[in-house]
């Protein structure tokens, strides 16, 4: 009799372990990108539209209790292992960031808060300035010889053709040159944002660009702003 007592209480232990362990999950509440834990905030860019995705991990009912009004999420709510995707509703044209936060709550009332960032247009003054220019040099003529020239083809003249190219030779004869090169997309014409396939070309060969960024397109001239590399400077051209 005395074993059958100590078998109950070894199993009754054991079953309020795995109930705390159980009611512990149902409360848990959790987000990922990528499958990795989030650090820190999310930031996005001051466009409107820029989108972020995240994996919410929790046992029991969540929805969205606060949110900032430049930010869109769907779903709403959901349980189990849900996909959540954030996208910006207007662009930041102010001086400063817009930070806010997005909570998370479950039915069991335990919060989760994610910060969000929107980065302001940083490319504001430089949007304004359409003299044709290299980075914030002297003006830049077409077509001078013995001078700066500004080479830009829409994919027409300058091999590979599928590309949009621009840049400059900064000698005459031709020995000194840099040209930036990007996808085209559908249309076969660039738009404003993050082209696909940016390079740079240089007589010492051709590398991929860190980062292009096609700010602005007005009257059929472009302004962009790239990084060669993750620690170069950021450079600018008006074309």
């Amino acid at each position: 009799m005395k074993k059958k007592t100590l078998l109950y209480v070894a199993i009754a232990t054991l079953m309020s372990s795995a109930c705390s362990e159980f009611d512990a999950m149902n409360s848990l509440i959790r987000a990922t990108i990528d499958g990795k834990a989030l650090t820190g905030a999310i930031t996005f860019s001051y466009h409107k539209g820029d989108q972020k995705a995240i994996e919410i991990t929790s046992f029991t009912m969540w929805q969205i209790e606060e949110k900032p009004d430049w930010l869109e999420i769907n779903p709403l709510s959901g349980i189990g292992f849900q996909k959540v995707t954030l996208t910006t509703t207007k662009e930041n044209n102010g001086d400063n960031p817009l930070n806010g936060e997005v909570v998370f709550v479950t039915l069991s009332g335990e919060k989760f808060t994610l910060k969000v960032v929107q980065e302001p247009e940083l490319h504001k003054s430089f949007k304004a300035d359409a003299t044709p220019r290299w980075e914030s040099g002297a003006s830049v003529e077409k077509n001078m010889e013995s001078a700066h020239t500004f080479i830009v083809d829409a994919g027409n003249k300058l091999s590979p053709a599928n590309k949009y190219k621009t840049g400059r030779i900064t000698k005459s004869d031709g020995s000194a040159y840099e040209i930036i090169e990007f996808n085209l997309d559908a249309t076969g014409q660039p738009v404003v944002g993050k082209p696909t396939g940016a390079q740079i070309r240089k007589p010492s060969g051709t590398t991929a660009l860190y980062s292009l960024e096609i700010v602005q397109i007005e009257n059929g001239r472009l302004w962009m702003v790239f990084k060669e590399s993750a620690t170069a400077p950021e450079r600018r051209v008006v074309q």
